[in-house]
């Protein structure tokens, strides 16, 4: 019988960080548990954050560029329920 493991949703939403970012997606890709997925809402960096997800696009199964940030009326919740509704 084949043993079915409950997937991860690992959300995580940078805004020129590239540094922690960086740190957090090794910290995720080292974990030992491997049914997850990884989406990453950037929120228009312009300091390199963009060259670190490109770097990393094989361990990414989602990546959105968002400027919520300059709407207010938009909340990181109605986001988050876009993308996983898309």
């Amino acid at each position: 019988m084949r043993r079915c493991f409950p997937a991860v949703s690992i959300i995580t939403v940078v805004f020129n960080d590239r540094f922690n970012f960086k740190k957090t997606i090794d910290n995720i890709i080292r974990q030992t548990y491997e049914y997850y997925e990884l989406i990453v809402v950037d929120g228009g960096s312009v300091d390199g954050t963009v060259d670190v997800i490109k770097e990393y696009s094989g361990f990414i199964t989602r990546w959105t560029v968002s400027y919520t940030h300059l709407r207010a009326h938009e909340t990181s919740l109605h986001l988050v329920c876009r993308l996983l509704l898309e």
